[in-house]
């Protein structure tokens, strides 16, 4: 078992910061999260988050990938409009908001629909 220090904890996450791209493959998925979420001032990685939205397993890393998709304000909103079909509902929360966020018009039939039908109350609410 390896042992963690708070030093040694800062330093992964002050490197994981300075370079998040190193980590979007990593196969912890609390440090792809956190990549994903340094990754939002790195335009140019922006396409690797798109690419995680769509196939990561993990549903906290999708929606970190949401979240951060909106936050940096893409221009490509279609990779948010297809995690509105998402099976995990935090997932589609985090999409709904960040579209939301980015005031996307086309969307807005599929938010219409969400907030008629979703399953999940938070969706509901969120695309409402």
């Amino acid at each position: 078992m390896t042992s963690h220090t708070p030093q040694s904890e800062r330093t992964t996450l002050s490197s994981l910061v300075a370079d998040p791209g190193s980590a979007l493959g990593s196969l912890l998925p609390t440090t792809r999260r956190l990549a994903v979420a340094a990754a939002v001032g790195y335009p140019a990685l922006h396409p690797r988050v798109v690419e995680l939205l769509r196939t990561d397993p993990e549903p906290m890393v999708r929606r970190e990938c949401a979240e951060t998709l909106g936050l940096a304000g893409v221009l490509d909103h279609d990779p948010l409009v297809a995690a509105l079909s998402d099976e995990d509902a935090a997932v589609r929360e985090a999409a709904v908001t960040a579209l939301g966020e980015l005031e996307s018009v086309p969307a807005a039939p599929r938010l219409i629909a969400l907030a008629l039908e979703d399953t999940d109350g938070l969706v509901r609410e969120a695309a409402v």
